[in-house]
């Protein structure tokens, strides 16, 4: 008895799927990814090739231009300086642009502005001008960094930075803000403990006649000195205040 095996011939098909690549050239211009129908991608006007690999009539071609970008496998890219008259480059970013902090130096300090930084190394952003911050020995004043008045000088108002000279009399002085005060002086004295113009009858009253004695006075304090000892009180220091305020033996 024959036995006969039959022999089943199997043709195996093998579906192959060739790897693509996704590559660019030397000076990044151009991108091309040859999976399947070849894509390319161009910044800017430029041959139908990339890195040697043309473009075929078929094939997927796309132009960027400044600012535009395209995805692949998660990744943007973005043109740099690529136009309709010419080629640009790609730069790999997640964004189009961030934000830093620029210091400037001025005049006795210093002061912060943001600018706007785009991939392609763009800067946008208008300097300041102002100081927001002071070196040594000076104080920001009036959008300024100045030195501060020294002496009996003062500000010579709340808007001006120029420093003048501001003893302190009966009718002026340097206040808590270092501004030379003046003080109206038929209705007000400067009270030299609350550095301000204050109404005369605020103050102990004292004699015409004593008042008028000590107007030769350097300053207050010898001034309330004066009225008292001209006023026939017992003070300190009387011949110091004779001195001092020209005072006669009359």
């Amino acid at each position: 008895m024959k036995i006969v095996l039959p022999i089943f011939c199997g043709i195996f098909i093998i579906n192959q799927t060739f790897a693509g690549s996704f590559f660019t050239n030397s000076a990044k211009e151009c991108y091309a990814d040859t999976s399947g129908i070849n894509s390319f991608w161009f910044c800017g006007a430029q041959s139908e090739s990339c890195s040697g690999k043309k473009a075929r009539k078929y094939n997927r071609k796309h132009w960027y231009y400044h600012g535009e970008y395209f995805e692949h496998d998660g990744i943007k890219y973005w043109c740099c300086n690529g136009s309709g008259s010419g080629s640009g480059t790609f730069v790999e970013s997640s964004a189009w642009a961030y934000q830093a902090i620029r210091t400037k130096e001025l005049t006795n300090g210093t002061c912060n502005y943001i600018v706007t930084i785009n991939i392609c190394g763009q800067v946008t952003g208008t300097p300041c001008t102002k100081p927001d911050k002071c070196n040594e020995n000076t104080v920001l004043r009036n959008e300024e960094c100045i030195f501060v008045c020294e002496g009996t000088s003062a500000f010579e108002s709340y808007q001006s930075n120029t420093c003048v000279d501001c003893p302190t009399t009966n009718y002026q002085g340097i206040n808590e803000d270092f501004v030379c005060t003046k003080c109206d002086p038929e209705l007000y004295f400067f009270n030299k403990k609350t550095k301000k113009c204050e109404p005369k009858e605020n103050f102990t009253q004292y004699p015409k006649s004593a008042l008028k004695k000590c107007f030769m006075c350097p300053d207050n304090v010898y001034f309330e000195q004066c009225v008292f000892y001209v006023s026939g009180k017992q003070i300190e220091d009387a011949e110091k205040i004779k001195i001092e305020c020209k005072l006669s033996d009359e």
